[in-house]
C-alpha cells in the first residue's frame, strides 16, 4: 500500500503535444541556510539513473528565489531538488503556464505552496498538501499494525489495520472528488487513471469524449481508454506465455518456441528487488538438481529501463535466460497475471500454458522437483 501511495505525491503526466509556450516556474525557499543550485528534474525521480538526459535545467538560488524558463511540448511533471540535499518536490508544468512557489523547509518538514496555477492550486495545494498528513498517518498505522502482529496483539494489530484502511480510502475518495469536480484538470486526467476502478465504466467514456483536444488526444488520455476498454478483450485472447512480447539481451524480439516440450519457470524480477536476488541463489541450486532438457527458467526483468535491466544482470550474473518487457509494470503481462509485487514465479507447462501462478518462493524447489520428477 505504501508503493501505492507514492502517486499520491509523485504522480507522472505524460501529454499530448500543443503549441510550445514558455512556461515560467519561480519560488521563494524560506530558509537562509539555503544556498546553491536547484535542479528542474523531467519526471518524479528526483535521483534518476541518467542524470544528464533527464536534468532539464538549474537555477541558482539567490536571496531565497530561483527561476526557470523553459518551453515543454506538452503537460509533464517535473521535479524541483535543491543539489548536494535530500530536499525535493514537485510541479506540473503546462505549456505557457505561470506558477509562483513558496518553499518553506524546516527540519521537521518541507512545504510548498502554489499560486498563479489553476493546475498547480489542484495538484500543489489540494493533493500534495493536504493529502501528505494523511499519508504520513496511513504509513504510520501501517507500521504500527506490523509490529504489533509481530508482537503477538492482535488487537492493537487490528485496531490499525482498520484506521490504515480507513484513511486510506477516505484519501482516495478525496482524490475522486476532486477529479469530479474540476475535471478538465490535467492532475484530474491522472486520477481518473489511477483509481480507474472507482469511476464507472459510461462516467470514463463520456469524461474522455468531453475532454478537450489537448487532453482528449493526449497519451494518458489514450493510455485510460486502451487499459479501460481494450487491454481486457486482448488478455482474453492470451493462450500462452507464447502470446506475450519481450526483448532479450540484445534487443531482439524474444521467441517462446525453443521453450515448447519443457517445463519452465518464469521469475519476474528486478535489479533493485532485493528480495527477488536473495532468491537467485535457490534457482541456481534448482537448475542444478534437473534435466536441462525437460526444464528451464526465464527471467522476466520489469526494470524501468534497459541500462538499469542489463547493468542488473551484469552484476549478478544469473545462470539463465534474461527477458524484459519494454513496458515494465504497465505491461501486458504485468496485468495478466495481476503482479502487484516482487519476486513473482510461474510455472508454466510443455505448452506454454499456466501450471502455477501464485508459486511460493520459500518452497519453489520442492515443488518444482516433485512436479517434475512426477
Amino acid at each position: 500500500m505504501k508503493a501505492y501511495l507514492i502517486f499520491c505525491s509523485c504522480m507522472i503526466l505524460s501529454m499530448g503535444a500543443v503549441c510550445q509556450k514558455q512556461t515560467v516556474i519561480q519560488g521563494i525557499i524560506q530558509n537562509d541556510t539555503i544556498a546553491g543550485q536547484i535542479l528542474l528534474i523531467r519526471g518524479t525521480d528526483p535521483f534518476p539513473d541518467s542524470e544528464t538526459f533527464m536534468i532539464v535545467d538549474s537555477s541558482q538560488i539567490t536571496n531565497g528565489r530561483f527561476k526557470f524558463k523553459f518551453k515543454p511540448a506538452n503537460a509533464e511533471i517535473y521535479t524541483l531538488r535543491i543539489k548536494q540535499t535530500n530536499n525535493f518536490t514537485s510541479v506540473i508544468a503546462l505549456p505557457g503556464d505561470k506558477t509562483k512557489l513558496t518553499w518553506s523547509i524546516n527540519r521537521k518538514e518541507s512545504r510548498i505552496a502554489s499560486s498563479g496555477s489553476m493546475e498547480n492550486d489542484q495538484y500543489v495545494n489540494k493533493m500534495i498538501n493536504k493529502g501528505r498528513p494523511i499519508i504520513i498517518d496511513v504509513n504510520r498505522f501501517q507500521d504500527s499494525a506490523a509490529m504489533y502482529k509481530k508482537l503477538g496483539d492482535s488487537v492493537m494489530s487490528r485496531y490499525y489495520s482498520l484506521q490504515n484502511q480507513y484513511w486510506f480510502d477516505s484519501l482516495q475518495k478525496y482524490y475522486v472528488y476532486l477529479a469530479y469536480d474540476k475535471p478538465m484538470l490535467y492532475s484530474s486526467l491522472y486520477t481518473v487513471a489511477k483509481l480507474s476502478k472507482m469511476f464507472p465504466d459510461e462516467y470514463v467514456k463520456t469524461y474522455l469524449d468531453q475532454l478537450p483536444g489537448s487532453l482528449r488526444d493526449s497519451e494518458l488520455a489514450k493510455e485510460i481508454k486502451y487499459r479501460r476498454f481494450t487491454l481486457p478483450e486482448e488478455l482474453a485472447q492470451v493462450k500462452s506465455f507464447a502470446d506475450f512480447d519481450f526483448i532479450d539481451t540484445s534487443f531482439r524480439s524474444f521467441s517462446y518456441q525453443p521453450y515448447l516440450g519443457k517445463i519452465v519457470l518464469i521469475d519476474f524480477w528486478a535489479s533493485w528487488c532485493a528480495p527477488c536476488i536473495e532468491n537467485f541463489p535457490k534457482i541456481d541450486s534448482l537448475i542444478a538438481k534437473v534435466d536441462k532438457q525437460e526444464f528451464a527458467v526465464i527471467g522476466v526483468s520489469l526494470d524501468d529501463s534497459n541500462k538499469a535491466w542489463l547493468a542488473g544482470l551484469r552484476r549478478l550474473q544469473p545462470g539463465w535466460v534474461n527477458i524484459r518487457d519494454t513496458k515494465a509494470w504497465k505491461g501486458k503481462v504485468v496485468s495478466y497475471f495481476d503482479i502487484k509485487s516482487i519476486p513473482r514465479y510461474v510455472l508454466l507447462g510443455k505448452d506454454g500454458t499456466v501450471i502455477n501462478d501464485r508459486l511460493d518462493r520459500n518452497t519453489l524447489e520442492d515443488y518444482i522437483l516433485k512436479y517434475v520428477r512426477d
